[in-house]
């Protein structure tokens, strides 16, 4: 439980950070030039924090504690990749597909940061977990007990 809240407070933060970043200051004009009036003058952030929320317990639930299970830093990228893809994927080509005039440009730059940066921050912080501060206690690697089928552990079917 510790780990998954860990988890899921680092990757809403991550995700509040980067996108606090992405949104307000490197692409803020082009989001602007490629949506026009579509755009608000400001964000709804009451909106945006329940995005957050809901994205947040997805990236932990389907990426990284599957990657944890695994302990595998390319388990991961792959899953946050993947969920990146297919929510940004989601949102972008929905648009294209019913609203006149949406900008194909702000969909690849769109699924292109939400691939690239959901797989990144799972990957980190599958690493930050094995290498700092959430080290997961040993796997028991003793042998299992013999069970008479010429040493062929118990539960494991030949």
């Amino acid at each position: 439980m510790k780990t998954s809240l860990l988890a899921y407070a680092g990757t809403f933060l991550t995700l509040l950070i980067c996108d606090g970043i992405w949104l307000g200051f490197i692409a803020r004009n082009f989001y602007r030039d490629q949506l026009g009036a579509l755009m608000l003058p400001s964000p709804n952030l009451a909106v945006g924090a329940l995005f957050y929320l809901f994205f947040a317990a997805a990236v932990v639930v389907l990426a990284v504690l599957p990657a944890l299970s695994a302990g595998s830093i390319a388990t991961a990228f792959l899953h946050g990749a993947i969920l990146g893809l297919a929510a940004y994927g989601t949102y972008d080509i929905t648009n294209l597909a019913t609203l006149r005039n949406w900008p194909l440009a702000m969909s690849l730059v769109d699924m292109a940061l939400g691939h690239g940066y959901d797989g990144a921050d799972c990957r980190r912080r599958i690493f930050r977990r094995q290498i700092f501060w959430l080290k997961r206690e040993p796997r028991d690697e003793s042998p299992r007990p013999d069970n008479g089928h010429q040493g062929v552990p118990l539960g494991n079917k030949v």
